[in-house]
């Protein structure tokens, strides 16, 4: 989810199809909350959008034309992803006022230059907008084999630079590997309470509150 302007704009995320929700379906659709309206929209989608996905990342990125970034999520299927979308918000066009159709969003995939070290596939992380040409993306769920769950938490720190589109990992981690956390972005990183670090039979719950302010 992301704010831009007067609008909430949620890509993805889990779809009910019974009321107590013991079913759902992964779904890839663009709603669209005006906040002045107090209504909702749907927007229509061009190109390759992100496959239908939940516990991805977003955030937006005002320095680059008001654009919407997109990383990983999982499908639920044992799919797990690491690709980066992008959409250039200035392109929702309304069809008109009485419509629940909001245009048309565009997605594009950013491919990373082929020498760079790519973040492996991710799912309930954060990101946020860093200095001026970056994305930071951190904590999250990772595939591991060897842990309980078939998962476990990072707390790693990626930017990605937008002029070049090369990922580059700094050296510094954050004291508590975790997933799922309460965010608000805040500068360069955010601030951050609980989460989980770990999932199995007994998942570990954080309560904790950190300061993410400094990217280590």
């Amino acid at each position: 989810t992301v704010h831009w302007r007067d609008l909430m704009i949620i890509f993805g995320g889990f779809q009910a199809i019974t009321t107590k929700f013991q079913e759902y379906s992964f779904t890839d659709d663009v709603s669209i909350f005006n906040t002045t309206e107090e209504r909702w929209y749907v927007a229509g989608e061009i190109g390759g959008s992100p496959s239908a996905r939940a516990h991805h990342a977003a955030c937006l990125h005002s320095s680059f034309a008001n654009t919407m970034f997109v990383y990983g999520g999982t499908s639920g299927t044992g799919r797990f992803y690491q690709d980066v979308f992008w959409a250039d918000l200035w392109t929702l066009k309304w069809k008109d006022a009485e419509s629940l159709v909001a245009g048309k969003i565009t997605w594009t995939e950013l491919m990373p230059s082929a020498t760079t070290v790519k973040p492996p596939p991710l799912f309930g992380h954060v990101m946020a907008w860093c200095n001026g040409s970056e994305l930071a993306m951190f904590w999250g769920m990772t595939p591991n084999k060897t842990a309980p769950a078939g998962v476990m938490a990072t707390n790693t720190v990626w930017r990605l630079d937008l002029t070049h589109s090369d990922w580059g990992k700094p050296t510094g981690r954050f004291e508590h590997a975790r997933a799922f956390p309460a965010f608000v972005p805040v500068g360069c990183g955010g601030w951050l309470s609980a989460g989980v670090s770990d999932f199995g039979d007994k998942p570990t719950l954080l309560g904790d509150f950190e300061d993410s302010g400094i990217i280590p």
